[in-house]
């Protein structure tokens, strides 16, 4: 484990340019140093950079596979801790979530990381925790995602997963409008997020003994969702959650050429989706809710069109089933891996994530 805050440039003075990154002599405002509002953080299978502005993980990426999901971990062994790397006043600590009804839900799930106790124990740092809404989501709808997305290890060698918070906005009668809860006490608060993505990139081997990969983003809202509703309602276009979110995803995999690839895969399945022509009305439509699945939502079985030989990448639902688990098998599981600390002063069970 090891904590570094987030990389910054050195305090030189830009040589490229207007507001250049790029440095080469130092710059006399910087002198005495620059604001730091994130810290990275690096546990033995995932990272994570942590938003002391928001008090939650901005982004969690993590590598699970066969190796890594499967061992002798134990949650029953394991404790929640505050990331005592991180100031006490810029981080978020287990009583900000006594009594608050929110449930300290993990962006890196445990059951991911059962190869060791060790890595398992190390889930259960708050740096990997966010306020989630427990019933209807963090205990069903939530954990039945993170299985959909373990059992990809099943026909995949690595699958590799970035998973974060989002705060969209509203619209009302006065235009956008961002509103959320807040937990904790002032001036240290936790904002509890409107939603949450995930974008997965799974490795498989493909012709010839090379590597394949396939792609897919998806965001669901942070509450109670029907559990009937189909994994494929929540797919968008990963360019448009990069948008939203502010950030960039697999920098190093998606060139050009793959996010051109990506783009028509995505389009793909839009389409047999019948969403090709408003492909990301959840980001762009504010926080409305789908409380029941529409008629004729069942779930469709995605095709994958011939693109050519030599593709760049698919589409992860052009590769993969994108089902959900019956709900049964959340109520088992969490009733099979109750959690492993509840707060003693609340008849609230703040944590169930699996």
């Amino acid at each position: 484990l090891s904590s570094t805050p987030a990389s910054t440039p050195s305090p030189t003075a830009p040589s490229g340019g207007a507001g250049s990154m790029f440095t080469s002599a130092p710059h006399p405002a910087l002198r005495h140093g620059m604001p730091l509002a994130q810290n990275l953080r690096m546990f033995k299978q995932y990272v994570t950079s942590f938003d002391s502005r928001t008090r939650n993980p901005q982004w969690v990426l993590e590598h699970v596979s066969k190796s890594t999901s499967r061992g002798d971990g134990d949650r029953q062994g394991s404790k929640f801790f505050e990331d005592q790397d991180i100031p006490v006043r810029l981080r978020n600590r287990l009583d900000d979530f006594k009594g608050s009804g929110y449930d300290r839900g993990h962006l890196a799930p445990a059951a991911n990381h059962g190869g060791s106790q060790e890595a398992m124990n190390e889930t259960f740092s708050l740096s990997n925790m966010s306020p989630q809404v427990g019933k209807g989501f963090n205990r069903s709808y939530w954990a039945r995602f993170e299985k959909f997305v373990r059992d990809l290890t099943r026909e995949c060698d690595d699958v590799y997963v970035v998973t974060g918070p989002l705060y969209l906005p509203s619209k009302t009668r006065n235009g956008w409008t961002l509103s959320h809860p807040m937990i904790g006490q002032p001036p240290s608060m936790v904002a509890v997020p409107t939603h949450f993505f995930k974008v997965v990139l799974a490795e498989y081997d493909g012709e010839q003994g090379k590597k394949a990969q396939a792609l897919g983003a998806f965001v669901i809202p942070n509450a109670e969702i029907d559990g009937r509703i189909p994994l494929s309602t929540w797919i968008v276009p990963v360019e448009d959650l990069e948008a939203a979110a502010g950030m960039q995803f697999f920098t190093s995999f998606l060139t050009p050429c793959r996010r051109h690839a990506l783009a028509e895969a995505e389009h793909v399945v839009l389409d047999q989706l019948g969403r090709a022509g408003a492909p990301s009305k959840l980001l762009t439509d504010g926080t409305t809710v789908v409380s029941k699945p529409k008629k004729g939502s069942n779930t469709v079985a995605i095709r994958a069109s011939p693109r050519g030989p030599g593709t760049e990448v698919l589409h992860l639902c052009e590769r993969a089933r994108c089902e959900l688990v019956s709900e049964d098998w959340a109520k088992h599981f969490n009733s099979d891996n109750p959690p492993p600390q509840v707060d003693s002063d609340s008849s609230v069970v703040i944590d169930e994530d699996v």
